[in-house]
């Protein structure tokens, strides 16, 4: 799958999946972050929500998008950085500052 847009408006998002969808082109949105399971919901309004596409519908897409004014973005889906190192940076982080916070409080009690 290629992405083809992104952003962080919801509204913005349905308008593009439904003209899309409209000249039957499939589309898959995505977000960074925990899963749909996690989320609250209209908890994620500023997460930028990717737009993609399959491969063989990207052309018809670029084109569909180009006629309405909207920004074709041309990068393959694949981050550089795999999500588990990236979720494991971020539990690290966590965990130091969890044990500065108690160095911290301990001086005091």
């Amino acid at each position: 799958m290629k992405r083809v847009y992104s952003s962080n408006s919801e509204p913005e998002i349905a308008i593009l999946k439904g003209l899309l969808e409209s000249n039957d082109v499939k589309v898959l949105i995505t977000a960074e972050g925990v899963g749909n399971y996690m989320r609250t919901l209209g908890a994620d309004f500023n997460l930028f929500k990717d737009i993609k596409v399959q491969n063989q519908d990207f052309e018809k897409a670029k084109q569909i998008m180009e006629e309405n004014d909207y920004v074709v973005m041309e990068t393959s889906s694949e981050s550089s950085i795999p999500t588990s190192v990236k979720w494991m940076v971020r539990i690290g982080l966590i965990a130091i500052l969890a044990a500065y916070g108690y160095v911290y409080i301990s001086q005091y009690f």
